[in-house]
């Protein structure tokens, strides 16, 4: 699991230069808050991203398409 946190104002603008990418959740939480409390953002997202492999995606599939070259 990856987390993404990002900055944003009220007017509903998140600025994406604060977009960051933790491995952890208490990580993404700390940076939230220094986004809030320190950075002069009126409000923080942190959001869970389920991490996907191509192994893991291709395992999920029940069909597969089979491409070849001539």
């Amino acid at each position: 699991m990856l987390y993404s946190v990002i900055g944003g104002f009220d007017s509903g603008n998140e600025d994406f230069k604060s977009l960051t990418i933790f491995k952890d959740e208490e990580s993404a939480i700390e940076y939230s808050y220094f986004l809030e409390y320190e950075d002069g953002y009126d409000y923080a997202l942190v959001e869970p991203h389920e991490i996907k492999t191509i192994k893991n995606i291709h395992k999920e599939r029940t069909s597969h398409r089979i491409v070849t070259v001539k």
